[in-house]
């Protein structure tokens, strides 16, 4: 019996050719990949939590979420929350969520273990609710002596502070978007107690420019 011969110049082109074709099948996929992360809608922030010796940073997904009923543009925004409460008053950058989940940033007050809110506005867009909740750990030194002996330890516990906000939506002379209100806190026992006062500015054309 007679087997076929096959030049070796043959299996060189068959092996080039299905080479260039899974190339090419390659590239073809790497360009698909970058299109489709590339509109994929994603906003990249800066966010954390820091003071004027501390800076926390992360990069935070912003949900997608298209805003339904908010009619002065609250969802989507950067704020610059203003708290004023007794004599403390501190700052805080804030994002109202479209999905009305706020995002705490950066702060100058009390650096919290955790904070986390939600938001509303009335159908007309001009009353505004934000509850926001803030965990803090804390602990105390205790120091002991038992014959000539010192003895260190401490207790951590941790406790929550949570506010509610109720204010009107209004824009400045500027056009610049604008919430004012009080502050309360809410109690189980004592009930709807006012406690200070906020302000909330948009910052959102500072941030993007």
């Amino acid at each position: 019996k007679l087997r076929k011969h096959i030049p070796n110049n043959t299996h060189t082109t068959m092996i080039s050719s299905l080479m260039q074709i899974i190339t090419k099948s390659l590239i073809c996929l790497f360009f698909v990949s970058s299109a489709v992360v590339a509109f994929t809608p994603l906003v990249h922030v800066r966010f954390g939590l820091s003071n004027t010796n501390t800076r926390l940073s992360s990069t935070t997904r912003i949900p997608n979420v298209s805003p339904t009923y908010m009619q002065n543009d609250v969802a989507s925004k950067f704020f610059d929350l203003k708290e004023m409460e007794d004599k403390e008053n501190s700052c805080t950058d804030i994002y109202l969520s479209p999905d009305t989940t706020v995002l705490v940033g950066e702060t100058n007050g009390p650096i919290p273990k955790d904070a986390k809110g939600t938001w509303i506005v009335s159908e007309d867009g001009t009353s505004f609710t934000m509850k926001i909740l803030r965990t803090y750990d804390s602990g105390k030194d205790v120091v002991t002596d038992d014959d000539d002996d010192s003895i260190s330890s401490s207790g951590d516990f941790t406790f929550h502070v949570e506010r509610t906000f109720t204010g009107e939506v209004s824009k400045t002379e500027g056009g610049t978007l604008k919430i004012e209100g009080s502050m309360h806190n809410i109690d189980s026992s004592l009930g709807d107690m006012e406690v200070g006062f906020f302000t909330m500015v948009d910052t959102s054309d500072d941030r993007f420019g």
